[in-house]
């Protein structure tokens, strides 16, 4: 498994606020994604996509594993999703197919919840019980730029 320091995280997680901000400008929620290479190179950047796609699949972490996957190919073996917000099962899910090492967010699931109970609709499982039927895990890092995640969205109104 990859070891990813804090400050490559944390520059990931700059970029997929950037991302989240550029989907609240196009009136999808703010929600942004990144894949980033050990070494700190961005891989894909990505944002939701669920409504200018009119797809429910088209989250910003699906859609930054897929861009990966283009360019890195279908191991992301030494590379980390980097998500303002907790991915969900079906993101989460994506992520260890692709074999993605480390998932980070600012803020998770129930956090959003908290703040916005109208930004989701889903599934709640978290990256922990999503993985937890695989024997193989990814690394979790929760709460990276925490304070950043969550003002992005105290301040986001549809």
């Amino acid at each position: 498994m990859a070891d990813f320091s804090n400050e490559t995280i944390e520059a990931a997680m700059l970029a997929a606020l950037d991302e989240a901000r550029s989907a609240a400008g196009t009136g999808e929620y703010p929600y942004g994604a990144v894949i980033v290479a050990q070494n700190g190179d961005i891989v894909a950047r990505a944002q939701d996509r669920v409504v200018r796609d009119n797809d429910p699949t088209s989250h910003a972490e699906i859609e930054a594993v897929k861009a990966a996957i283009r360019i890195v190919g279908p191991d992301l073996e030494g590379h980390a999703l980097v998500s303002n917000v907790e991915a969900c099962a079906m993101c989460s899910t994506a992520a260890w197919w692709a074999r993605v090492d480390l998932v980070a967010y600012g803020i998770s699931q129930a956090d959003l919840f908290a703040i916005r109970p109208d930004s989701m609709d889903e599934a709640g499982l978290s990256i922990a019980e999503a993985q937890a039927p695989f024997s193989r895990k990814m690394e979790i890092r929760p709460d990276i730029l925490r304070e950043d995640a969550e003002v992005l969205w105290t301040r986001h109104r549809e």
